[in-house]
């Protein structure tokens, strides 16, 4: 059996450019070092862009003393560019794009440019709110998407991929018939209730690699992901005039999306990827609606069933053809997800409420091995594995 991932692996599809580069680093204000901010709402936003800049480096899930103790500098040396940052952006400058955006972004300019001589006038601009989204703005020709989407998708992606990981390795050790555990819906919850809850994002969990092929699948998954966002938001600023929604249009918008993913895939990703990677996003989908639904106290069965975008995509993948090793491990992955889904669908609005109370009873603790100093929760020690 393949050993587990002992170092510290890197997200360069995120600020892993803009953090090596010395040249972009914002300057500390005048005659002062940022600092903490006692106030929430600052401290709120202080704490997003560190969990963002501090998820770069993921440690692997049988890292060694020597990686764990590099990793915890690389958390206050990213804690130290985050207040910076945040300075910043308070001083009236805009937020940067992450490697994946920029690229991302080129990429469909490039391939829409002929059909489409304006797609250069519609802007993409990172926001600092604490929601889930990517969102065509006909008034100001942008794209806004939250600096934290992609962070969290590429989070559950990695959960994915290390049930992927395993997967492998039960089919190497026992055979194809070896059955992947069944875990929770409760291991995202962490992970999701700043979405909810007065959980500051410094102070969620870490998740871990369990391997490289786990590592880099999550970054493949997550640009897809959001190459796939972005693209239907061009197409609602392309095709439609403001204010006007509906099904109709939100199927075209994701056609479009799945024409510009399979004519023109991102670089060196199979096009199998492109099919696991999008049936993972609805379910992630799902899974944070329903989430949200419960949260708020409503109860019902909605959601149970596949999500209907998931049959828009059938034509492309029919011409992609994944190959049985697509259909296999990225099987592994849309089996945790939905499981995570219909355990949800079943639970009670009042089952997991209590058990989100649970978590952030546990992530707010002054007593969860954190001293009380103010700055110590942006240091935890590294969370088990999850």
């Amino acid at each position: 059996m393949p050993e587990e991932f002992t170092a510290i692996g890197f997200d360069n599809d995120s600020y892993l450019n803009y953090l090596s580069d010395e040249s972009s680093e914002p300057p500390f204000p005048p005659g002062s070092i940022p600092d903490l901010s006692p106030w929430e709402e600052v401290r709120e936003r202080q704490s997003l862009i560190y969990f963002v800049l501090r998820s770069v480096a993921i440690l692997g899930s049988a890292a060694d003393e020597a990686a764990v103790q590099a990793h915890r500098q690389w958390r206050r040396s990213a804690l130290d560019r985050a207040l910076r940052l945040h300075w910043w952006t308070e001083e009236g400058h805009p937020l940067p794009l992450p490697t994946w955006a920029e690229e991302t972004v080129v990429q469909v300019r490039d391939h829409l440019r002929p059909a489409f001589p304006r797609v250069d006038d519609i802007e993409v601009v990172v926001t600092l709110d604490p929601r889930l989204y990517v969102r065509a703005h006909h008034s100001t020709r942008q794209i806004r998407l939250s600096l934290v989407t992609r962070q969290l998708w590429h989070t559950i992606d990695l959960l994915l991929w290390n049930a992927v990981s395993v997967r492998q390795e039960l089919i190497r050790t026992i055979g194809s018939n070896a059955a992947l555990p069944n875990p929770s819906y409760e291991v995202l919850l962490p992970f999701l209730l700043p979405l909810y809850r007065n959980v500051r994002w410094d102070q969620i969990p870490m998740m871990r690699i369990r391997s490289e092929l786990a590592g880099g699948g999550a970054v493949n998954a997550a640009r897809i992901q959001m190459t796939f966002m972005i693209a239907h938001e061009f197409a609602h600023l392309l095709l439609h005039e403001k204010g006007r929604s509906g099904p109709d249009l939100e199927a075209e918008a994701d056609r479009f999306a799945y024409d510009v993913l399979f004519r023109n895939p991102v670089e060196n990703i199979p096009l199998g990827d492109i099919w696991m990677a999008i049936r993972w996003l609805f379910e992630i989908l799902a899974v944070e609606k329903l989430l949200a639904w419960r949260l708020a106290g409503e109860e019902g069965t909605f959601a149970v069933t596949e999500p209907p975008q998931q049959t828009l995509i059938h034509p492309f993948v029919r011409s992609a053809g994944p190959s049985s090793t697509d259909i296999v491990l990225g099987g592994a992955g849309l089996y945790v997800i939905q499981s995570m889904r219909r355990q949800l669908a079943a639970a009670s609005a009042q089952a997991v409420r209590q058990s989100a109370a649970r978590w952030e009873s546990t992530l707010t603790s002054e007593e969860a091995n954190r001293p009380p100093a103010h700055a110590s929760p942006m240091f935890p020690d590294p969370s088990p594995e999850v």
